[in-house]
């Protein structure tokens, strides 16, 4: 009878618990608004922490500068080609040693980019980047101009003629009889 008491004071003394033992929602007291951060303060605060944990959970984070982490893939070629409307073939060399000779490779891939400006011209260095795909293959976009063709801005008039060479002519062959 004496634990009866004891449990009976104790539900008597906690407001949250009701003459049965049912647990009773407690009161909401008002919160002062000043005190509350906004959706975008909590995030703007938080957002180093959150960063911090996901470049330091990323294997290799220190090798991924910030500039690639955010815009994707970056890579700097020549352009091969402007035929196209506002895309540009871009070709991206990079050295290789083989595995076997230990000789040093060159090896080059093309990509096909958007120039949305029909800016770049053949013979160009330029920077793409990695983007969404824009058809189906295509999903690099002009980024930046690194250096323009020497041959187009020393002469245009020139570049245009070098660009479709002279026919040889063919010489008579002598009949054999």
């Amino acid at each position: 009878m004496a634990d009866e008491n004891v449990n009976q004071d104790f539900i008597e003394a906690d407001p949250n618990v009701g003459v049965g033992g049912d647990v009773q929602t407690p009161a909401v007291l008002p919160l002062d608004e000043s005190s509350v951060p906004s959706p975008e303060q909590a995030m703007t605060e938080a957002a180093p922490a959150i960063a911090a944990e996901v470049v330091a959970a990323t294997p290799h984070a220190h090798r991924v500068s910030v500039q690639e982490r955010e815009s994707g893939k970056v890579k700097v070629g020549r352009v091969l080609s402007n035929k196209m409307d506002k895309t540009i073939v871009v070709a991206v060399e990079h050295l290789k040693k083989h595995r076997i000779y230990k000789k040093t490779m060159r090896l080059t891939r093309k990509f096909k980019a958007h120039d949305e400006h029909n800016q770049a011209n053949a013979g160009d260095i330029v920077r793409i980047e990695e983007c969404r795909p824009i058809s189906k293959e295509k999903s690099w976009r002009l980024a930046a101009i690194l250096q323009q063709s020497r041959d187009i801005i020393a002469n245009p008039a020139k570049a245009a003629t070098a660009a479709t060479p002279a026919r040889p002519k063919a010489k008579a062959k002598a009949k054999k009889r």
